[in-house]
């Protein structure tokens, strides 16, 4: 058995205690802790780093975040002017000046990522025609 018999409540309110004032991720007391004798990470810790997990770096292209070029896809499908769908290649000229041709992947990748969450509609009309629409 893993916790103490009927008193599996204490045990986790301590490991609780244990975490918010001497096992803190910004500066743990490893020397004043009372289970570091058998904890694995007692004593790791070098003092040098920041205690802050380092935030995922955002898929972006151009230095522009991805999530802002969805923005202006759906943007752009709100104002096709009457005609319900766009290519590929004036939706990409429509987002990023300047567009070019070897972009094309990245602005499939983006569609599939907006078409798998529903957002977006590809019809593939031609090897060489690609057509995007809101659903």
């Amino acid at each position: 058995m893993l916790l103490p018999g009927g008193r599996s409540r204490d045990w986790t309110l301590a490991l609780m205690d244990l975490g918010a004032t001497i096992c803190t991720a910004r500066r743990p007391l490893c020397a004043e802790c009372p289970v570091s004798t058998i904890c694995r990470s007692a004593f790791v810790f070098d003092g040098n780093e920041t205690g802050k997990r380092r935030a995922k770096e955002e898929p972006s292209h151009d230095g522009i975040p991805n999530r802002l070029y969805w923005g202006r896809i759906v943007e752009v499908l709100r104002n096709v002017n009457g005609r319900g769908d766009i290519g590929l290649r004036e939706l990409g000229k429509r987002i990023k000046t300047p567009f070019k041709k070897s972009e094309e992947v990245w602005l499939r990748s983006l569609l599939r990522g907006l078409e798998r969450d529903g957002l977006v509609k590809m019809v593939t009309r031609s090897p060489n025609e690609i057509r995007v629409s809101l659903p």
